[in-house]
């Protein structure tokens, strides 16, 4: 008996939404920065990303590690943080949308790019403390505390000149 053949074809019609694509790229001797976590905020949407062993792209025998991000209408990243797994963490601001982005790891005692000069406070949207001094986003706009939702900002304090980074989740 001869069974027959079923062929079909698939036409993805596609959408108008914004999508970001990272290939990470990890120090020797894990330069598919398996165990790498991303988060990424473009306004209120907050994604998270991780880099394993069994999830990816393959393409016949080699494995690609690229994430997906689906951003819906946003036509920004409004900031990325990468913890690599060497606990290296990484922060990128105001990128673009809709295209693949190869990002590579620090190399060790590179830290012009991570931020780490500037304190960091970590708050809950519901705990964000009283604010006394100016907020900016990464893009340094100016932000309304009261409109905070999550991501990443920074406070200017009434009576220093110095800094602090917020990540609000």
């Amino acid at each position: 008996m001869v069974l027959p053949i079923i062929t079909s074809f698939f036409e993805n019609g596609g959408n108008s939404n914004h999508w970001l694509e990272l290939d990470l790229v990890g120090n020797y001797p894990n330069t598919s920065a398996i165990g790498a976590r991303v988060d990424v905020w473009a306004g209120e949407l907050h994604l998270v990303r991780e880099v394993l062993h069994n999830q990816g792209m393959h393409y016949g025998d080699a494995f690609i590690a690229r994430q997906h991000l689906g951003l819906a209408g946003h036509t920004t990243v409004d900031s990325l943080i990468i913890r690599w797994p060497d606990r290296t963490v990484q922060y990128l601001h105001c990128l673009p949308v809709d295209t693949i982005l190869q990002i590579s790891q620090p190399q060790p005692g590179i830290d012009e790019i991570c931020d780490i000069s500037l304190p960091v406070l970590f708050v809950r949207r519901t705990g964000l403390p009283e604010l006394s001094g100016s907020l900016f986003d990464v893009c340094g706009r100016s932000v309304n505390p009261g409109g905070v939702r999550s991501g990443i900002f920074y406070l200017r304090p009434r009576n220093s000149g110095r800094c602090l980074k917020l990540v609000v989740h």
